[in-house]
């Protein structure tokens, strides 16, 4: 199978499906895995798709996901809807496809297994539990509080400044979490 040109194997990877190229089996896997590497090239082809990684926390995003993905250790500010905010800043030294390149070759990782993960870094959904935005990737990882945070007496600060959780006694200060670098929101729960 080594001897199919490249633009073959472009073309059946434009024609076969992913469900059905997920449920081939090879003996020798020497085409499915080429679908599977040019399934990725078609993915990442479409600017949409093109993954970037965060300058600060090292996390993947595409650019359209930059705008609801919260950085954990990007420079909070408050939007103009009053959310604590923090955005993922672009590393620009990095390079989505040496990065694959370098995992394929390093780990030892099937294209089908690649193009999975990549892929599952180009959705995301809104968490119910938390009103957060994650990666397919990190599904299942929502750490929230069960209760509300309470107003906290306190003389170091401004009256409603200093914040508690009733459910785990947590604490933190509102301009504290807008100086850090860190990420403030963790809950207690998973």
């Amino acid at each position: 199978m080594g001897c199919i040109n490249s633009q073959i194997i472009r073309d059946m990877a434009r024609k076969v499906s992913i469900d059905r190229l997920n449920i081939l089996k090879e003996r020798k896997d020497k085409l499915v895995s080429r679908l599977f590497m040019k399934k990725l090239e078609l993915l990442l082809e479409k600017e949409r798709n093109y993954l970037y990684k965060c300058a600060y926390c090292n996390k993947l995003f595409s650019m359209s996901q930059r705008k609801v993905l919260h950085c954990t250790k990007a420079k909070s500010y408050i939007d103009y809807n009053g959310q604590i905010r923090a955005k993922h800043v672009v590393d620009r030294a990095w390079d989505l496809k040496k990065f694959v390149t370098f995992v394929r070759e390093t780990y030892r990782i099937s294209w089908r297994e690649i193009y999975w993960k990549v892929w599952s870094y180009l959705y995301i959904f809104k968490c119910e539990r938390c009103s957060q935005y994650y990666h397919i990737s990190e599904l299942g990882n929502c750490h929230v509080h069960t209760k509300p945070p309470k107003v906290k007496m306190s003389l170091n600060g401004p009256l409603g400044s200093n914040y508690q959780y009733s459910c785990c006694e947590k604490e933190f200060n509102v301009t504290a979490i807008l100086n850090s670098n860190n990420d403030s929101q963790s809950g207690c729960e998973q």
